[in-house]
């Protein structure tokens, strides 16, 4: 039989003990619902699939390159909530939250990188002029419909740091569908960032600042490749070169042309091999990679 002595104090221990279990799974669950919760919501796979191109495009109208080269930088992601947050559905009294698979700067960037490239001006790696973007807001509210609203901050600089132009642009859209459709998400604020991007390619203080920041003799991109007429694919110029030799022209000549070509991707040694077997001129070759 247990000592009645004893019992008392190993009750009581006990008793103290489950409290104390208890009090803290009560404070693990109290920490960790708040996180689930957060996590509930649809998750999208970020692509940019813009369905109001052409319209943004032909408003905006041909944007020709307003000054030198430029180099694009990372997109930084400045959003005071939540990264991976992108929307919000607020159609019934339950919030379902929208969270994107992936991050929103890396995104961000390589939608300006091809469509910077697209419009004529290829990011130019070293050139003295850089610009850097930094994303201020991106989001989606779903009520009846999906509104989109993308805001980037862009800053145009020399490569030292000294500062040229700055402006913050901003891009909106709005599409109806069907709630909580990951496809609705990726188009609206597909057109939301197109509006954006080509607000600042268009916006006259920005061409300005640019058309003026002719970059420092000497420096990369203050020769030949601030001279640019046109840009081109390697296999478009090694076309337009092997048409103007039909024409009639010297190996001089083409050099001297292609010396005013920038490219939209850096000659590789197979586009030298494939130039040489076609026909174009070493001194050609050689312009091509000054």
């Amino acid at each position: 039989m247990p000592d009645p002595r004893f019992e008392a104090p190993q009750q009581e221990a006990h008793r103290r003990q489950s409290a104390v279990l208890l009090l803290g799974g009560a404070m693990l669950l109290s920490a960790w619902l708040p996180a689930l919760a957060q996590r509930t919501g649809l998750l999208v796979t970020l692509k940019y699939i813009p369905t109001e191109a052409e319209e943004v495009l032909e408003k905006r109208g041909v944007m020709p390159v307003g000054g030198a080269p430029f180099e694009l930088f990372n997109a930084i992601d400045s959003r005071p909530d939540r990264l991976d947050m992108i929307g919000r559905n607020i159609e019934k009294r339950e919030v379902a939250n929208v969270f994107a698979r992936t991050p929103v700067g890396p995104w961000i960037t390589q939608v300006l990188f091809n469509s910077l490239r697209d419009w004529g001006t290829p990011s130019t790696p070293n050139a003295d002029l850089v610009v850097e973007p930094e994303i201020l807001k991106l989001f989606v509210v779903e009520e009846h419909t999906y509104k989109a609203e993308v805001t980037i901050k862009f800053r145009l600089k020399r490569r030292d740091g000294t500062e040229i132009w700055a402006g913050v642009v901003g891009g909106a859209a709005s599409r109806f569908g069907r709630s909580l459709k990951e496809e609705n998400y990726q188009e609206v604020l597909s057109d939301a960032l197109l509006s954006c991007i080509s607000k600042f390619w268009a916006d006259p203080s920005f061409r300005e600042a640019w058309a003026k920041s002719k970059p420092p003799q000497g420096s990369p991109g203050s020769s030949a490749s601030s001279a640019r007429t046109e840009t081109l694919s390697p296999e478009a110029a090694k076309s337009k070169l092997l048409a103007l030799r039909e024409a009639g022209l010297d190996d001089e000549a083409l050099a001297a042309w292609i010396r005013k070509v920038g490219f939209t991707r850096p000659l590789t040694a197979d586009d030298l091999i494939d130039w040489r077997g076609s026909g174009i001129p070493q001194a050609a070759i050689k312009a091509a990679l000054e």
